[in-house]
């Protein structure tokens, strides 16, 4: 009897120990999973990865999701000036300084190519924003895109791309 009560307990012990590795290994092959740059921006933004959901689905945060949203639509033209978009990020009111528009600017952009392009992030990232807001932010995204667009004729793409966000985000 007490040697089989010593097999369940050395069983159990086993077994606890293995979750802790498991776990351990999915932690550091979530954080080799993304580049330094990107990692440091999403601490700093508190973004946290989930392992058992797509990077886009693991967005807590409207306004980060917005801003992916405007990195994907700039994806689909020729990329503007370095720090037009970081500035209009904070112009929107999106981000409360440069540095944090800029930290969004890098992990959205990561979450663009987590999508496999701009144009399948351009569909992702609308769906996500109305789900974290109902659509409550469709004027300011469109407002955006297109003070975004204003300089340069916007592509075909973008102008699908438009039209497919105010689709997703059920606005006029």
């Amino acid at each position: 009897m007490p040697i089989t009560l010593g097999l369940i307990v050395l069983g159990m012990i086993v077994y606890f120990v293995l979750l802790r590795v498991r776990r351990g290994s999915r932690m550091v092959a979530e954080v080799i999973d993304m580049p330094t740059d990107v990692r440091t921006a999403a601490r700093r933004l508190g973004y946290k990865r989930r392992t058992d959901v797509h990077p886009v689905d693991g967005i807590d945060d409207p306004k980060l999701a917005q801003v992916a949203l405007t990195a994907a639509y700039l994806g689909l033209g020729k990329p503007p000036a370095a720090a037009a978009p970081s500035a209009r990020v904070v112009q929107h009111g999106m981000a409360r300084d440069i540095e944090q528009a800029r930290n969004m600017m890098v992990l959205g952009h990561w979450l663009v190519r987590t999508c496999g392009g701009a144009k399948d992030a351009v569909s992702r990232l609308a769906r996500r924003l109305y789900v974290l807001d109902e659509g409550a932010s469709a004027a300011c995204v469109i407002s955006m895109l297109q003070g975004l667009s204003k300089d340069d004729v916007p592509t075909s793409g973008q102008n699908a791309a438009q039209a497919e966000i105010r689709q997703a985000l059920h606005a006029a």
